[in-house]
């Protein structure tokens, strides 16, 4: 049976948006773009788990995805040409909010050889592993060409080419590269695998290794395509513009890396009643109705405990609070519904008031993590 909890949704300001990229490697930033009214997305199923073929199996995972055609349809706009001008690219880019997965930036023809414009879907694999995965209408040959130029070593696996950073790269031309490439082009569209970080200083033979590593998974060993709790929670999803996706240690775990103060404040931050801890959690952005929405999917191991915690959640989300914009939940979401269906557990709010004037709140949503609400517990009445 499904448990339902749910609220009449009030009305959101349409905003436009402009996020502040950086391209420190290809030049300085530029005014937004004006998008034209939101339109739901015409693409029939999500690209993440084509990209999940290329992620190694693990039995943890802390992933950001996002889908650059999809936030493009939402917000009118269509991407520019290869031949426009880096104005004109990040217009585009600033008015879609990209930048969801870091350690890309702005890939542009000058440095990388393919192009932002030509991405469809990029994927970001933090733990265990250090992964970027990209897929879209890439020129590959323009890329292959440009790490030869660098210096970077050559070789094949699995018929597979795979480019490794040496020493004896030009340190201004490649610092903003990852140590390690693959270059896959089994099927349409073409995949970019990309390891570690030259201006991180990763260890190179592993960022190697883990290329490998994804080929193989691409070509048949097991990877995260084959989880079937993970897939089940991306087909919940549709087709998000972007998301995020966190199977590890729970957040009443990871609250116990940060100092005293801090922490108190998080549990200050919590709300009410006591969730159970639950396997995964996954946050995607949506649009509805031209209203920018986000989804919160918490995994439990059967639909009782799913369904004890469907109030918790409803009632954190109006009684807890934005450590980043010190502000009630209430204030900043307006809940559509909170229910239980299976053993998945399902919040889904849509932005109002100062999350949806703030650039880029879905981002910093993520990487500030202001869910945590959404931390296994009790902590106050």
């Amino acid at each position: 049976m499904v448990v339902e909890w749910q609220m009449t949704a009030g009305r959101i300001r349409n905003a436009i948006v402009c996020l502040a990229v950086s391209v420190a490697a290809f030049g300085s930033g530029a005014a937004c773009a004006t998008p034209g009214a939101p339109a739901e997305p015409s693409i029939e199923t999500s690209r993440l788990v084509d990209l999940l073929r290329a992620v190694p199996w693990q039995d943890e995972w802390d992933i950001v995805f996002e889908d650059l055609d999809v936030l493009s349809e939402w917000e009118g706009v269509v991407a520019p040409a290869r031949e426009a001008s880096l104005e004109e690219k990040v217009q585009w880019y600033s008015a879609i909010q990209g930048g969801l997965v870091v350690g890309l930036s702005m890939p542009l023809p000058d440095v990388w050889g393919f192009d932002t414009v030509d991405v469809d879907a990029q994927l970001t694999l933090w733990n265990p592993l250090d992964l970027k995965v990209v897929s879209g209408d890439l020129d590959t040959a323009a890329l292959a060409a440009k790490l030869r130029g660098y210096g970077y070593e050559e070789a094949m696996h699995k018929e597979v080419p795979v480019f490794t950073w040496t020493p004896d790269a030009p340190e201004e031309s490649v610092r903003f590269l990852p140590k390690a490439f693959g270059i896959i082009e089994d099927d349409s569209p073409a995949l970019v695998v990309m390891a570690g970080s030259v201006l991180g200083g990763s260890d190179v033979a592993e960022d190697s290794a883990t290329i490998e590593a994804a080929i193989d998974a691409y070509r048949g060993a097991r990877s995260l395509a084959d989880n079937e709790e993970l897939v089940g929670v991306v087909e919940k999803l549709g087709r998000p513009g972007a998301a995020y996706l966190y199977r590890g240690a729970g957040l009443d775990r990871l609250i116990q890396e940060w100092g005293e103060d801090v922490r108190e404040s998080i549990l200050e931050s919590v709300g009410p009643g006591h969730l159970d801890v639950y396997s995964m959690l996954a946050v995607a952005r949506g649009l509805d109705s031209g209203r920018e929405t986000i989804e919160f999917v918490l995994v439990y191991e059967d639909r009782e405990t799913a369904g004890r915690n469907v109030a918790v959640v409803a009632d954190r989300l109006e009684e807890g609070r934005s450590l980043t914009l010190d502000r009630p939940l209430g204030e900043l979401f307006t809940v559509r519904e909170v229910r239980a269906e299976g053993e998945y557990l399902r919040a889904r709010v849509e932005l109002i008031g100062e999350a949806a004037e703030r650039e880029r709140f879905f981002v910093d949503l993520v990487y500030q993590r202001e869910y945590w609400f959404l931390t296994p517990g009790k902590y106050r009445d």
